[in-house]
């Protein structure tokens, strides 16, 4: 909808489009924050697995979730598209897999 709103407006602007996943990115930065307890646990877990924050990328496979209304084949489109999202987001990796 966001994006629709500025092509709507695009004769009007004369500014380039802005980048959507960015601000999303900002967004999300400034109005979430973890918990001390929370973030601490992230940061163990962080040098546990020896990834250094911005340099790997992360994706969040619910695979077992609706399982009963989903067959194999979908299950593995599924966690096929997300190591294809997180793969072009850092090529080359590190990834850390959550399900």
């Amino acid at each position: 909808m966001y994006n629709e709103l500025l092509k709507k407006d695009a004769e009007k602007q004369t500014e380039p489009e802005p980048d959507l996943w960015s601000f999303f990115r900002d967004v999300w930065k400034i109005m979430f924050r973890p918990s001390p307890p929370v973030e601490e646990r992230i940061r163990q877990n962080l040098k546990a697995l020896q990834l250094v924050p911005g340099e790997f990328a992360t994706v969040h496979v619910r695979a077992l979730y609706g399982i009963k209304e989903r067959d194999a084949p979908g299950t593995l489109k599924m966690v096929t598209n997300a190591m294809n999202c997180v793969s072009n987001l850092r090529p080359g990796g590190p990834y850390f897999i959550a399900r």
